[in-house]
């Protein structure tokens, strides 16, 4: 049976071991990779030759705009600082991945009969690891 997204969380926090935060999430990706690169000698069998390099990952979320909340407000701080921020992406709500950040973009947007909705993206700055 498949995983139930909708217990997924998405948390952030100012320091590694601090109190994490739980960011109002409507939709959450994580995104892991390799660099690939081309390591392919010419003139030898004719094929491409290729190895890892670099790993990286990513988290990507659409939040509520909800007025006072102290994760968003966690968010517009470090971003403002241009200061890293540690995020869990939490699966089931309780396990899943962490590692610590950038933050790429913080984008708000909104129909003028609707609500407001906050899209954010975090960048690897550092391994990603199991959330503790």
């Amino acid at each position: 049976m498949g995983r139930a997204a909708y217990k997924k969380k998405i948390k952030v926090c100012a320091t590694e071991d601090g109190t994490y935060l739980e960011l109002p999430a409507s939709s959450a990706s994580l995104n892991r990779g390799d660099t690939i690169l081309d390591d392919t000698v010419f003139n030898t069998e004719g094929k491409r030759s290729r190895l890892y390099g670099l790993r990286d990952w990513s988290v990507s979320t659409t939040c509520q705009d909800t007025e006072g909340d102290d994760a968003i407000a966690l968010v517009n701080t470090q971003l403002a600082a241009r200061a890293d921020i540690y995020v869990q992406y939490l699966s089931n709500g309780t396990t899943g991945w962490q590692g610590k950040a950038v933050i790429e973009s913080n984008n708000s947007s909104g129909d003028v009969d609707g609500q407001e909705t906050i899209e954010i993206s975090f960048q690897a700055n550092g391994a990603l690891g199991a959330a503790t």
